[in-house]
């Protein structure tokens, strides 16, 4: 007579700040990374405890921002140029350290995004993570193409 339905859970929210987190990483925006990281901890451990699993929100930000990758990436290719364009000595350390993360794998990005949220969830938000180690997270290798 009556149907029992699945309770679903919106992972929106952790996709959204996972792609701004990264986009704020690699454009070595330390202030806002570290505001996208607190309001990503505090959106994932929201999913955590109405039922998602550690690993579900992991592979959410993982694919969140593999997607997200090639936006980013033109977005710091956009800062840097016009960084260059600005010929302005005080900005060669910051034109150092755009460089070098247009050069990190989206893999290195993924880990440093998924370990500083999950630390923070847990610390600050009391998210219980279960047999997940953020000392022993890396990106799953993909698989190769048949």
């Amino acid at each position: 007579m009556f149907q029992k339905r699945e309770k679903t859970v919106d992972c929106t929210s952790v996709t959204s700040y996972a792609a701004s987190a990264m986009s704020h990483l690699m454009l070595h925006k330390k202030e806002h990374y570290e505001q996208a990281i607190k309001d990503l901890a505090k959106a994932s451990a929201n999913v955590i405890k109405k039922g998602k699993t550690v690993n579900d929100v992991v592979t959410a930000i993982e694919n969140s921002m593999k997607d997200s990758h090639e936006k980013s990436l033109t977005s710091l290719t956009s800062a840097l140029g016009m960084a260059k364009f600005q010929n302005n000595p005080t900005l060669a350390g910051y034109i150092r350290a755009l460089e070098s993360n247009k050069g990190k794998s989206v893999e290195s990005l993924i880990e440093a995004v998924v370990t500083d949220t999950v630390v923070m969830a847990n610390k600050d938000y009391g998210t219980d993570l279960g047999d997940f180690n953020p000392a022993e997270y890396h990106v799953p290798a993909a698989s190769p193409a048949p």
